[in-house]
């Protein structure tokens, strides 16, 4: 029985596309950060959306490739494409979403 994903397409499958959802995960804890911070929901949308329309902008440019939001779809698109300047900022925004949220939550919010 053949299968319907060409022979060169496993490597893309099994570890880029979940790397790449890890790169989003971490890329979207921010936005929870933002709403508890500004205790909205309409600021971390808009700047979500504005962030989404400079990564679009950007994301065939040289530059695009330190944009945290492009980084994951150059991933995708290139998978031997290694910036570790990138992936460190992708790191970054992650902890700041994830500690910041957390810091919020258990000193902010019980002040």
């Amino acid at each position: 029985m053949r299968t319907p994903i060409p022979a060169g397409q496993w490597h893309l499958i099994t570890l880029v596309v979940p790397r790449t959802f890890v790169y989003n995960v971490l890329l979207s804890l921010v936005w929870p950060f933002i709403a508890s911070l500004t205790r909205s929901v309409l600021v971390p949308t808009a700047l979500s959306f504005a962030t989404m329309i400079v990564a679009v902008m950007f994301a065939g440019q040289a530059v695009g490739q330190y944009i945290p939001w492009v980084i994951p779809s150059y991933d995708l698109a290139h998978p031997g494409f290694s910036s570790s300047i990138g992936y460190l900022l992708i790191v970054f925004i992650g902890l700041i979403g994830i500690y910041g949220t957390i810091y919020v939550w258990t000193v902010k919010d019980q002040q």
